[in-house]
């Protein structure tokens, strides 16, 4: 649902609304909405940014969730989804990154790409039998 505010509203009330609607909101603690002046400004547009949680300490280990954000513009408002990608792990002076791999995406590309493939064979079988049958008329 989009709201349609005034520039002073739209701070305050609306988009901080369009977000909690949307259902995604930023893990690190953040506040939902925060951007940059410059980019407030703009009326279309996307970017992504990637950032770092609050580290953990565990079993002598120091823990950092990372994730990435993508921020979707309009006039009306923008649309923030946020993606945890990796966490970083740091022994002493060792950090090693470990990624998050992303296994509904794969299985629904795989689907998709499966699906394709059904089609486009069947489509391919078919001509080749109508072609057979004009020929032999």
């Amino acid at each position: 649902m989009l709201y349609r505010c005034s520039e002073i509203q739209r701070k305050a009330v609306c988009m901080p609304k369009l977000i909690a609607k949307s259902g995604h909101y930023r893990a690190s603690g953040s506040q939902v909405g925060d951007a940059p002046t410059n980019w407030e400004q703009k009326a279309f547009g996307w970017r992504t940014e990637e950032s770092k949680g609050k580290p953990i300490a565990v079993f002598g280990r120091e823990i950092t969730p990372v994730e990435r954000m993508l921020q979707i513009r309009w006039p009306g408002g923008w649309y923030n989804w946020y993606r945890p990608i990796a966490v970083d792990v740091r022994e002493g002076d060792e950090v090693r990154r470990l990624r998050i791999h992303h296994a509904t995406r794969r299985a629904t590309l795989i689907v998709v790409l499966s699906g394709l493939t059904i089609v486009t064979l069947i489509s391919l079988w078919r001509r080749g039998i109508s072609s057979r049958r004009r020929n032999r008329s």
